[in-house]
């Protein structure tokens, strides 16, 4: 895998596991919730994930999300909904020797708004500033930027899934990284821009 395919492979990872656990955070109110609760899911892409909350509090709790990534996130309530103000995660990308560390070192904006805000047309963003470190064979790598995440609710769906039937709302999100990666006495400068469609 050439160093491009590398960059941009880590970023998918980062990117697919922000959006994998979108469906759990917004349904804090449905799943297990208590110091010590766990839970598995399969996704259609046959890839297992399990979950474990690890502390909470007045305020929030904190999750560890494990699966090819392992995230531990913290979840914070508000009056404007729910918030991930820190988030650490590890990794390895392949079988062999390449691996990650990601830590966020500012963030911004609601990641779950209150109910009260979900109606067709509805907009909101939310941001990050992270900074990863890691290794791809012999060659060591850092990268930092900031991740903004802009969404839109177009419309519901109902979805049918081994668990039930649920009407859902769909949310359209544009993921969008800018910064900089440095490895071998280079600074490489990065913009990535994805969308994904997810359902609440």
């Amino acid at each position: 895998m050439n160093r491009n395919l590398r960059i941009l492979f880590l970023f998918g990872l980062l990117f697919a596991g922000l959006g994998m656990s979108s469906a759990v955070r917004a349904a804090q109110s449905i799943f297990p919730s208590a110091l010590g609760s766990q839970w598995h899911y399969r996704v259609s892409n046959g890839q297992h994930y399990s979950d474990k909350i690890t502390s909470r509090s007045a305020h929030g709790f904190t999750v560890l999300y494990q699966g090819a990534v392992a995230y531990r996130m913290r979840w914070i309530k508000s009056a404007a909904g729910w918030s991930t103000p820190d988030f650490h995660a590890t990794g390895s990308v392949s079988p062999e020797s390449e691996s990650m560390k990601t830590h966020v070192t500012g963030s911004g904006g609601v990641v779950i708004p209150h109910t009260r805000f979900w109606k067709r047309g509805k907009r909101w963003s939310f941001w990050y500033t992270m900074r990863t470190t890691g290794s791809t064979g012999p060659m060591t790598f850092t990268q930092t930027g900031k991740i903004t995440v802009r969404n839109k609710i177009v419309g519901t769906r109902t979805l049918h899934v081994p668990a039930g039937s649920f009407r859902c709302f769909v949310v359209r999100s544009v993921v969008i990284f800018t910064g900089t990666q440095a490895v071998a006495g280079e600074t490489i400068p990065l913009h990535v821009t994805t969308e994904e469609t997810q359902y609440y």
